[in-house]
């Protein structure tokens, strides 16, 4: 049977990243498993697994054993489940980026783009396109969690009550409290999601290279300044940056 395939933006590129027909199937396919799962985090999941549906129906089956009798599948179990092994580095990067740390993200980019990374079934990638793509999944999903924690905080509502209400875990709750502090300046995480629409639309329009357009949404988002080059070996040799 010839079937469509299914866009992973928005209709015309208008409205939010995660409005998009992929992200309306993961979250419909989550939901025959008896899973809840939010559009957001549809989005996340497929911008770390792909658009191969295949793949996407194996990792929600994973997910849906790993949270066990929950009734919804969150952006932490996501992360544990699919993202950790496979792409710390990149969330690595992304923590860094919502603790507004420019000169700690910017070293994190740099290597990813020099050695690249290994995923989980033992691929190295060292595609631009790729792990920029990856970057921009896993960046969004951590600054959207900040952003709900401080509307949530503007609201009246407690740190403790609103770091439950994302899902973060106990043991984390000092860095997202640190992350959400970060972002004090009036206007400041407005221009860092601003920079990840570009960044995005930059991407999938071969706006630029994607290793300069990631530079530029780091240092206009985050402040600092472009690190010069690794070169291959200068840090112990041309393996992949992994875990």
């Amino acid at each position: 049977m010839q079937c469509d395939r299914l866009f992973d933006s928005p209709f015309k590129g208008q409205g939010p990243a995660w409005q998009s027909p992929l992200s309306r199937w993961v979250v419909e396919r989550a939901a025959d498993l008896g899973k809840g799962l939010s559009m957001e985090d549809a989005y996340a999941l497929h911008r770390m697994v792909g658009n191969k549906l295949r793949e996407l129906d194996s990792e929600l089956k994973k997910l849906t054993t790993f949270v066990k009798e929950r009734p919804r599948i969150g952006a932490d179990d996501i992360e544990r489940c699919v993202g950790e092994g496979r792409l710390a580095p990149v969330f690595d990067l992304a923590e860094a980026v919502a603790g507004k740390q420019a000169s700690a993200a910017i070293d994190q980019s740099q290597l990813l783009f020099e050695r690249g990374l290994i995923d989980f079934s033992g691929r190295h990638v060292r595609d631009a396109q790729s792990i920029a793509m990856m970057i921009l999944g896993a960046t969004g999903s951590r600054l959207r969690k900040v952003a709900r924690v401080r509307e949530m905080m503007a609201e009246g509502e407690s740190f403790t009550d609103a770091a439950s209400a994302v899902r973060q875990p106990p043991f984390f709750r000092d860095r997202l409290r640190a992350q959400v502090e970060a972002w004090h300046d009036p206007g400041a995480l407005d221009k860092a999601f601003n920079g990840l629409l570009e960044l995005e639309r930059g991407l999938k329009t071969s706006g630029g290279a994607p290793r300069v357009l990631m530079d530029r949404f780091l240092v206009t988002s985050l402040g600092g300044s472009r690190r010069p080059a690794v070169h291959a070996g200068s840090r112990g040799g041309e393996r992949p940056w992994r875990r």
